[in-house]
């Protein structure tokens, strides 16, 4: 789509050296508009129990679905997985440490998602973070700051 658009797409480390100016390796390229596309890997905090915890990079690998799931996370990635988990019949828990998802985006909208993913069955728990996760047979326990589990 980029190509087609008549974009260049150049990959590489890259540096500004002025507003219309970016430097990959041993070339510099100048444009009136330059759009830098970093990319973005997924973190898993540091809690006892981490090594159990699946990315958005796996989930697409499962070999089959879970009965239950907790998504950890408030941003928009782990809001889609949330949905997704939902309406493929997974339990799903979405965990989230703020008063409520999205933030950044519409009060408005994030209000309606959240009674929407509630009537479709989604767990929403905010202002709540994962303590720690412990491997139990073929499941896990996650241990949250509020004490629950």
């Amino acid at each position: 789509m980029l190509a087609n658009a008549g974009v260049t797409v150049i990959e590489g480390t890259a540096t500004l050296s002025d507003a219309h100016t970016v430097v990959v390796g041993e070339r510099s390229y100048t444009a009136k508009h330059i759009t830098i596309a970093t990319g973005s890997w997924p973190v898993v905090p540091d809690v006892p129990g981490k090594e159990c915890v699946l990315t958005s990079n796996e989930m697409f690998y499962l070999p089959q679905l879970p009965r239950q799931a907790v998504v950890w996370g408030g941003g928009y990635i782990a809001v889609e997985f949330a949905g997704i988990l939902a309406g493929l019949g997974v339990e799903t828990t979405l965990l989230y440490r703020g008063d409520l998802f999205l933030r950044g985006f519409d009060d408005d909208v994030r209000e309606f998602t959240a009674q929407e993913m509630r009537k479709k069955g989604v767990d929403l728990r905010f202002g709540v973070n994962i303590e720690s996760i412990e491997s139990e047979d073929t499941h896990y326990n996650v241990n949250l700051t509020d004490g629950s589990r």
